[in-house]
């Protein structure tokens, strides 16, 4: 789950919240297969920072975390038009 899940094309920098579970110390979240500047908070939860560059076009990119050497399942993340 992300937290949020979308928002505008042009929106400024921000973090999103991945929910999950068994995230450990080597957890990465990912935005169209490129890594993500990640945080962890809990086995549970990441922090993820989405860019400008994130942002820079309309659409849905796919989200997902890797964790001792595995994928997680693939969320979408909305960039809306405004």
């Amino acid at each position: 789950m992300l937290s949020p899940n979308s928002a505008p094309v042009g929106s400024v920098v921000f973090t999103v919240t991945v929910v999950g579970s068994n995230f450990g110390a080597d957890s990465v979240a990912y935005w169209n297969g490129l890594p993500m500047r990640t945080m962890i908070v809990t086995s549970k939860e990441l922090m993820a920072e989405v860019t400008a560059e994130d942002l820079q076009n309309a659409g849905l990119n796919p989200v997902y975390v890797r964790s001792g050497g595995q994928n997680s399942n693939t969320v979408n993340f909305d960039v809306l038009v405004q």
